[in-house]
């Protein structure tokens, strides 16, 4: 890879980019993005998802409530920051004219 875009401590994009020499001057540009979720997102989501199952096996629907409240927000933030680092470098690479229409 390239360049890696962090949006906060759960996500990030990579960029790969190439160019291409042509004849008469002309230049191929390939450009690959892709997420990157880092481990920490998805562990964390489990572990507080895990941890709410077994407060809710056990009765305990507070303890379940708030702990699987706090699973989704992890996951919810862990998309969110990745969506937000893919749209910085697409808005890059469309301010570079290296997107399509």
């Amino acid at each position: 890879w390239d360049l890696q875009v962090r949006w906060g401590s759960l996500g990030a994009a990579r960029l790969l980019l190439g160019v291409e020499e042509h004849d008469l001057g002309h230049q191929l540009v390939r450009v690959r993005v892709w997420p990157r979720w880092p481990l920490r997102g998805p562990l964390l989501t489990s572990v507080f998802g895990g941890l709410a199952l077994g407060a809710a096996r056990a009765d305990a629907w507070t303890a379940a409530v708030v702990l699987g409240g706090v699973a989704a927000f992890i996951g919810l933030r862990t998309v969110v920051d990745v969506m937000a680092a893919l749209g910085v470098v697409r808005r890059a690479l469309k301010r570079l004219g290296l997107t399509g229409p």
